[in-house]
């Protein structure tokens, strides 16, 4: 990154930390995060439907991620 220092671990510290929200199902997690967001935004957040199937199809890092954080028992939750 030629223009400033890259963080490899930003991602790795939110998915470990996402990881510790207590929910019994991903659907409630996920109403969990996007109502506390909203809360902050003081607005309705949504999703936007194309940019989550992009980064979904192209998120092998972020799964590499989760698998390491498992491997070394510092995610509390299924990592897929």
């Amino acid at each position: 990154m030629p223009t400033h220092t890259g963080n490899p671990f930003v991602n790795a510290g939110a998915i470990a930390t996402v990881s510790l929200i207590s929910a019994k199902t991903a659907d409630e997690k996920w109403n969990k995060i996007l109502d506390y967001y909203s809360r902050c935004a003081g607005e309705k957040l949504k999703l936007i439907d194309e940019v989550y199937k992009s980064e979904a199809a192209t998120n092998t890092g972020n799964k590499a991620l989760a698998m390491l954080l498992a491997k070394y028992e510092r995610i509390y939750a299924d990592p897929f």
